[in-house]
């Protein structure tokens, strides 16, 4: 049941089964180590991690680990390197690439060592999880070798037919391409992905269709073809609410915000800042009080949004707000959306003709962009 909850991003009601059946299993199993107190664990990672909470996530990931390496010993185990996989998913959430690249390389090694050199769907999910990371870490190259690694072996497994994997690796090499600014090439990978999904999904509304659409609009509105880039966000937001109805859900908030990026570029700062509140309102409604990067991220919008219009003050405030989330959920290490908070920061102080600090934020904010990226071609500190 908290597998179900969590698929339909109902995370409390998934939190809430899936803490019930760990303390069922062990009530029957008591403290000795098992393998279905281990998944427990796994799944209480996994729930923690989609709600943002990433130090519960971390605690529960490594408690799991721990314990199948007491029922496993040192020997390959796929639930082992599940476990590595998904410790790994937790490091690069909370923006520690070198962690995060660590357990995704060792639990790429270990699936090798079980499967050898057969095309496997968990190598597969390995590697894509590899290019992600170096995806993260700035460095694009690495990224799309793994990405593409990744659909080869998709494709070997699954043949020419449309399937699920393949389209979401298609979708990713997209991603990669958008982010090395080659937009025709990104263009064409997240097109292809959109057919595959209508393929295999056909007309029905599902979220890897809307978030398809999505995808899209993000790469017209870098293409700055706003027309395009409004038309696809619309579609997705309708598709995702055609799927979950009126409860609040990550993925409805998302689109929100796209939306109001799309107006933002296109001038429209009033409905910018309509679909800007809305999405923040979105996301306090689904994660509460406690800090999370997507109402970070929002928060950061709103001040983008407002520096726009002009309202510096407004635009300090909500700028502001975002570093302060931030650094309570990265806490003192570098990472990318910290340095972007205090790039933001900068240009605020700039418009407010307060120079001295102005200067202060872009120093601190391209020091910790060199620090994370290490590359001073990096787009971010280009920007910077």
């Amino acid at each position: 049941l908290g597998i179900v909850h969590q698929d339909k991003g109902d995370h409390n009601a998934a939190l809430d089964c899936s803490t019930d059946s760990l303390e069922m299993k062990r009530q029957i199993y008591g403290d000795a180590p098992h393998s279905d107190v281990a998944a427990s664990l796994h799944q209480l990672g996994t729930v923690y991690q989609a709600k943002g909470d990433h130090n519960a996530a971390l605690k529960y990931s490594a408690d799991s680990l721990e314990m199948k390496r007491q029922i496993y010993g040192d020997a390959p185990h796929p639930d082992v390197a599940a476990s590595l996989y998904m410790l790994g998913s937790v490091y690069q959430a909370k923006g520690d690439h070198n962690a995060a690249l660590k357990y995704s390389a060792d639990s790429l090694e270990m699936k090798r060592q079980i499967y050898g050199d057969a095309p496997h769907s968990d190598v597969a999910a390995s590697l894509h999880q590899l290019s992600t990371v170096y995806k993260d870490k700035g460095d694009h190259n690495a990224a799309l070798k793994y990405f593409t690694d990744s659909l080869e072996m998709k494709r070997q497994i699954y043949g020419d037919a449309p399937h699920p994997d393949v389209a979401t690796s298609l979708h990713q090499l997209g991603t990669v391409y958008q982010a090395k600014g080659d937009h025709n090439a990104a263009l064409k990978y997240s097109t292809d992905s959109l057919e595959m999904m209508r393929q295999i999904y056909g007309d029905a509304p599902h979220p890897d269709v809307a978030a398809s659409l999505h995808q899209l609009s993000t790469v017209y509105k870098d293409k700055g073809d706003h027309n395009a880039a409004l038309k696809y966000s619309t579609d997705s937001l309708e598709m995702y609410r055609q799927i979950y109805g009126d409860a609040p859900h990550p993925d409805v908030a998302a689109s929100l915000h796209q939306l109001s990026t799309v107006y933002k570029d296109k001038g429209d700062h009033n409905a910018a800042l309509k679909y800007s509140t809305d999405s923040l309102e979105m996301y306090r409604q689904i994660y509460g009080d406690a800090p999370h990067p997507d109402v970070a991220t929002s928060l950061h919008m709103l001040g983008s949004v407002y520096q726009a219009k002009g309202d510096h003050n407004a635009a300090l405030k909500y700028s502001t707000d975002s570093l302060e989330m931030r650094r309570q959920i990265y806490g003192d290490a570098p990472h990318p959306r910290v340095a972007a908070s205090l790039h933001q920061l900068d240009v605020v102080h700039y418009n407010r003709k307060d120079y001295r600090t102005s200067l202060d934020y872009f120093s601190k904010s391209y020091e910790m962009f060199m620090t994370v990226f290490n590359d001073e071609t990096h787009p971010d500190v280009v920007n910077t």
